[in-house]
């Protein structure tokens, strides 16, 4: 015989609405997600199709999987402008060493790691040890990432062998292959920042890196191990899209770099660092996501589509930063 409690009643009702209230922007980021499917599948019913909501599904794992790698760096209170072009390295020359040869993946698995890893490296090695500002060394690393790219290639390059293709269009059952993927490093990633020390020491440099320091935190490492990260999942993302493509492409992941800040931060998590959750990045990049749909769906133009989604995102985080702080204090 189950015996309403009603004390518990009342407690579990405190607790959610302190979830709720804790996570007002994570919460407002779904509602927006079904809200605008909703509505612009009202508008023109082909919203509601399978073969567009798989459209939204690999939109959603492309910007979701290098969204994971900038969470790292934007909660330790930095963030990554060159993603953008490690993706465009990453299927240029994982494409161009494979080329259609099954016995190429594992060199072009090898070269690629190694060309994007070092941006990371590089990148955090300016930021915590030389202590060059952020914007001014992703900046610098992701302008001449980007010249790398269109020095050597001008257009689609390479060719990938079916088994590659395989992640960009397989399916397990109904599941893509790719939405399997992102679910594997989404956790993965949730569990490093929420039950290790690793995770722990990443919110407290973003936090007040100071007292992280005098904590006994080493936050140069810690820094330069996500930035390593973050270039990790450009990589991961590099090579999806070459699936995709069945080739590189030199400018594939050009704008990505600003479009992972957003979906980052779009939910509530502090662009200062040390505030914010995996669940609120994945709620930032299915909404964006779902906007750049509609949007495609009502044909909408592309500069009124910038427009708006830029308003979005300001008005999104002006919110935040108002019920945190105080608008104008």
């Amino acid at each position: 015989m189950i015996v309403y409690n009603r004390t518990q009643g009342l407690s579990l009702s405190f607790n959610i609405k302190r979830l709720l209230r804790n996570n007002t922007g994570v919460v407002a980021a779904y509602l927006l997600v079904v809200a605008t499917f909703l509505i612009s599948g009202s508008l023109d019913p082909d919203v509601f199709r399978l073969s567009n909501v798989i459209t939204i599904v690999h939109h959603m794992v492309s910007l979701g999987l290098v969204s994971i790698g900038q969470s790292f760096c934007i909660l330790s209170g930095s963030f990554d402008l060159s993603v953008g072009s490690v993706i465009s390295l990453t299927t240029l020359l994982f494409s161009g060493t494979v080329f259609g040869r099954s016995e190429m993946i594992l060199p072009a698995l090898l070269l690629v790691l190694s060309v994007g890893l070092s941006f990371g490296l590089i990148n955090g090695l300016m930021i915590a040890k030389a202590r060059i500002n952020p914007f001014v060394t992703t900046l610098s690393t992701m302008l001449m990432g980007q010249g790398a790219a269109l020095m050597y290639y001008y257009g689609p390059y390479g060719e990938n062998t079916p088994g590659i293709k395989y992640l960009g269009y397989g399916t397990v059952g109904p599941v893509p292959v790719a939405v399997l993927v992102l679910a594997a490093f989404f956790f993965a990633a949730l569990i490093v920042l929420t039950k290790t020390r690793f995770g722990l020491h990443v919110y407290a440099i973003g936090g007040d890196i100071q007292s992280a320091r005098l904590s006994g935190v080493d936050t140069i490492r810690v820094r330069i191990a996500t930035h390593v990260i973050c270039s990790f999942m450009a990589i991961v993302t590099g090579i999806y899209f070459s699936s995709r493509l069945g080739c590189g492409d030199p400018y594939v992941g050009i704008g990505v770099e600003l479009e992972s800040i957003a979906a980052v931060c779009i939910a509530g998590t502090s662009l200062f660092g040390g505030e914010g959750t995996l669940w609120g990045t994945l709620g930032g990049v299915l909404l964006l996501a779902m906007l750049s749909n509609a949007f495609n769906h009502l044909n909408v133009e592309t500069m009124i589509q910038l427009i708006a989604r830029g308003l979005i995102i300001i008005v999104a985080v002006a919110v935040y930063s108002a019920r945190r702080k105080g608008f104008g204090s």
